[in-house]
């Protein structure tokens, strides 16, 4: 599991680093800050404390990025950050839930509860998992960990290699035609006397 998790960080923290260049840094910040909280805090009162912090740095981001640029669109960290801060006040709550007793727990909370804090490559694993790190989607870190670690819902996920690898070479197929078609076929040729006729 330490590959998985270590891959998935890798591979996230590029993605972040290509779509958002400069901006990467600010996942880093929430990321550090919010599980600073979690082991300083005391864990029925952390989560708290977390989701506070996480909707502030949202709310300066969107803050920041209206004063630099109103009324225009640009794909900017906060399209991630907005996914983040779900994640990581999230995370905090099922912190503490995991510190609660079973009886006081809702069934869904039993489920999702997060019994040990995550360690620090754990938790960047979920923060920078490849399919989610630029816009989403939202899933709980309890899933995650059985993703990564094979187990639960997840212990018998069928291989995908070979689906992708139909799907690649269906892909190489079409570049191959595309390319062959292309030197006779091309849009510029379209608007001349020679079409025409």
């Amino acid at each position: 599991t330490t590959a998985r998790h270590l891959f998935s960080v890798i591979t996230g923290f590029l993605l972040q680093l290509y779509m958002y260049r400069e901006q990467f840094w600010h996942s880093l910040v929430m990321t550090s800050i919010t599980y600073a909280l979690m082991v300083v805090l005391p864990r029925n009162k952390q989560a708290r404390f977390v989701f506070i912090f996480v909707m502030l740095y949202l709310s300066y981001q969107h803050i920041s990025r209206m004063i630099r640029n109103f009324g225009g669109y640009d794909m900017d960290v906060t399209t991630f950050t907005m996914v983040l801060t779900a994640k990581l006040s999230a995370l905090a709550y099922c912190y503490k839930d995991g510190g609660e007793k079973d009886e006081k727990l809702l069934p869904e909370q039993k489920d999702k509860k997060v019994e040990k804090l995550p360690n620090v490559l754990e938790l960047l694993s979920y923060v920078y998992f490849p399919s989610a790190c630029i816009v989403g989607p939202f899933f709980e870190f309890a899933d995650f960990k059985m993703y990564i670690e094979k187990t639960g819902r997840y212990a018998n996920i069928p291989s995908s290699g070979k689906q992708a690898l139909l799907g690649f070479l269906r892909a190489k197929l079409c570049l191959v035609i595309h390319m062959g078609i292309a030197n006779y076929c091309y849009p510029a040729f379209c608007g001349t006397e020679e079409y025409a006729a």
